[in-house]
């Protein structure tokens, strides 16, 4: 679980620290605050020193591996200045501290003088993308260092690697991503391990009738049922998109202990009067998993639930405020979301 977290030249970040992360952590702010920014350099260092994770759509956002570098990576760099290295700086409970430095580069260039004397000689160069971790242990003393880099030609990315990243275990959810088959695929991890039930018990905070869940082969493949009591169990999908969403969160957040579970706009297909069933749910599976949720909202629904849900449990707050040095963060523990909450104050 990650404790603190600062980011460097990052997107629209250009300093920007969060002094304090807890075990569920929601992110808000007005449109182009960075919050999705956040959940990225987040994947980014839990990916410890890998530059695969640059080719990751939650990363590129759908930019094709095949897309010119500087569309690509460039918007990966604040203001588009790629000359100032990324730097991502977690404090992890376990690993300790990890330091992340990206560096935008370009192999050897070769030049070719043009027939006509009054243009510019033209560059050529495979442009890459240099990662580099360092972990310092909780004990102060130095851990792994890990470096790989990427590059990207016509065909595809190229990554170079040495020594094997030190991986934080994290799953990033997206608001449309849907995947079944992974759904499916972590539904029998479950049942491996004896515990699918829990995640029946789960969704019956938002359908009290659903007795069973299943991952049932079909035409496209494995997908989720789930069992109303009819004659037949009927795809998951069907019963709306809530419940399909909560099975999809609780899968993940179930998946591995000591995950880190990152989620963008989590109030996406909940309806505001299933939302304090859906946090309780949230909590109680955080907490058997021993999972770290961060969470992007502009729900102000989401947030009060959120805070009613959360007597006995671990609920920070982080507003992302865009001004004229930056975008900074206010962080509002429990105390101070009820003051906000009661008072109507704009924690969006």
């Amino acid at each position: 679980m990650f404790t603190s977290l600062s980011i460097s030249r990052y997107r629209g970040f250009r300093s920007l620290a969060v002094e304090r992360l807890g075990r569920v952590n929601l992110v808000a702010g007005p449109n182009n605050a960075g919050k999705t920014s956040l959940l990225e350099a987040v994947f980014l260092l839990a990916h410890g020193g890998s530059a695969q994770a640059a080719l990751n759509g939650h990363v590129v956002r759908a930019v094709t591996p095949a897309a010119n570098a500087l569309v690509m990576w460039g918007s990966l760099f604040a203001d588009l200045d790629t000359s100032d290295p990324i730097a991502v700086h977690g404090t992890h409970r376990r690993l300790g501290s990890l330091r992340l430095a990206i560096e935008h580069r370009h192999s050897a260039t070769v030049q070719t003088v043009p027939s006509n004397r009054d243009s510019r000689p033209t560059v050529h160069g495979s442009p890459e993308l240099h990662f580099s971790l360092a972990q310092e242990l909780p004990d102060g003393t130095p851990g792994r260092a890990v470096r790989s880099q990427i590059s990207v030609g016509a065909s595809g990315g190229e990554v170079k690697g040495e020594g094997d990243p030190l991986v934080v275990q994290c799953v990033f959810l997206t608001s449309c991503a849907e995947h079944p088959e992974l759904d499916a695929q972590r539904l029998g991890e479950l049942r491996r391990r004896k515990e699918a039930e829990l995640v029946v018990e789960a969704l019956q905070a938002i359908e009290p009738g659903l007795r069973g869940l299943d991952a049932i082969s079909g035409p496209g493949g494995h997908s989720l049922y789930g069992d109303i009591g009819l004659s037949e169990q009927v795809p998951l999908i069907t019963l709306g998109d809530g419940l399909n969403r909560l099975a999809r969160l609780v899968l993940a957040m179930a998946h591995a202990r000591g995950l880190v579970v990152l989620v963008d706009e989590i109030e996406n297909g909940f309806h505001h009067s299933v939302l304090d069933g859906v946090w309780k749910v949230i909590y109680a599976t955080a907490e058997r998993f021993d999972t770290q949720l961060i969470a992007t909202t502009h729900s102000y629904e989401a947030i009060s639930a959120a805070y009613r849900a959360s007597v006995g449990h671990e609920l920070v707050l982080h507003r992302l405020e865009p001004g004229e040095d930056g975008v900074s963060c206010v962080t509002y523990d429990a105390d101070s979301i009820e003051g906000a909450v009661e008072h109507g104050l704009e924690v969006r």
